[in-house]
C-alpha cells in the first residue's frame, strides 16, 4: 500500500466508533495524517520537478520522503502498553483493555509469566479535545478537582 493510500485508509478510520466523532487533535495520529499528507505532497512535488529537468532536486526530494515514511511506518507500528495506549488515545485504560478483549481494537500479548496486552500505535482511534466555548483552549479532565467542585456545591467537605 503506498502512502497516499494509507493516508485515505486512517482518514476512513478518524471516526471514531467510542464517540462517533472526528478526530480533530493536532497531535497524535491527526498530526501523523498530517506528516503523510507531507510524504505524498513531496512525491507529487519530485515528479514535477523531474517532468521539468531537475532531477538531482528530485532524487533529493524522494529521498527526504523516503525516510519520512520509514520513520511514519516505525512510529506507527510501535507497540504500546495499555497505560501508554490510554495515555495517547485520551481514552481510559479499562475502555482499551476492553476494546482489546472485545476484538473491537486489534492487540498483542506480550510473552512471558505475566502476558500484557500491547496495542499498535496506529489502531488507536484519539478522543477529540475537547474545547471551552469561552477561551477556545484545551481544558484536561482533572477528577479530584471535579469531585472537589462537587463536594463544595453539596455543602460537604473534600480534602
Amino acid at each position: 500500500m503506498n502512502r497516499a493510500e494509507s493516508v485515505a485508509k486512517r482518514d476512513d478510520r478518524a471516526t471514531d466508533s467510542d464517540l462517533g466523532t472526528t478526530d480533530t487533535r493536532a497531535c497524535g495520529s491527526g498530526g501523523q495524517r498530517s506528516l503523510d499528507r507531507v510524504v505524498v505532497q513531496w512525491r507529487d512535488d519530485a515528479e514535477t520537478l523531474r517532468r521539468r529537468g531537475v532531477a538531482a532536486h528530485a532524487t533529493l526530494l524522494e529521498s527526504c520522503a523516503d525516510e519520512l515514511e520509514r520513520e511514519l511506518d516505525r512510529w506507527e507500528n510501535e507497540l504500546l502498553s495499555i497505560k501508554e495506549a490510554a495515555a495517547e488515545s485520551g481514552y481510559s485504560e479499562e475502555t482499551r483493555r476492553r476494546k482489546a478483549r472485545n476484538g473491537e481494537l486489534p492487540a498483542e500479548r506480550s510473552s512471558g509469566k505475566k502476558s500484557h496486552l500491547k496495542l499498535r500505535r496506529g489502531d488507536l482511534p484519539i478522543r477529540p479535545i475537547r474545547r471551552n466555548a469561552a477561551s477556545s483552549s484545551h481544558i484536561p479532565y482533572n477528577p479530584e478537582e471535579d469531585a472537589r467542585d462537587i463536594a463544595q456545591r453539596l455543602g460537604g467537605n473534600y480534602a
